[in-house]
């Protein structure tokens, strides 16, 4: 008698090369998108004046305000008025925390400019302020 069993084929094993590279994509553009976002955090790129006696600061939370230099001010990346700098840096900040100011000047602008930002920074009742170099 003719056995009415039906008989499979079977399929030899393959491995998918396609979904291993898509996930391997959204890692890469995960990951740029991530350091996009924080490069902001380090403020504007200024060139530095340089310094021997240069430290680094470590603080919980740390402002960046950049001074460019045709004597724009900024807070981060967000560019701001004089009179606007209290309150841009209170915007920044949770409730009664205290900052660390990071003044980060072009080494091209002008003293004036620097002046007036720490002026109207120490009129907003900021005492820790440091000012921002390059190391020789």
């Amino acid at each position: 008698m003719f056995n009415s069993i039906e008989t499979t084929k079977r399929h030899k094993a393959r491995i998918e090369l396609i979904p291993m590279i898509d996930v391997m994509m959204f890692l890469l553009v995960f990951f740029v998108l991530i350091s996009i976002n924080v490069i902001p955090g380090f403020g504007l790129g200024v060139n530095l004046p340089s310094a021997s006696h240069s430290t680094v600061q470590h603080a919980k939370k740390t402002i960046i305000v950049s001074i460019q230099q045709d004597g724009q001010v900024s807070v981060g990346d967000q560019h701001i008025a004089l009179g606007a700098l209290h309150q841009t840096i209170q915007q920044q900040l949770k409730s009664n925390e205290v900052p660390v100011l990071i003044i980060n000047g072009d080494s091209a602008a002008e003293y004036k400019y620097f002046v007036q930002t720490l002026d109207a920074l120490k009129g907003a009742g900021y005492t820790a302020i440091s000012i921002a170099t390059k190391k020789v």
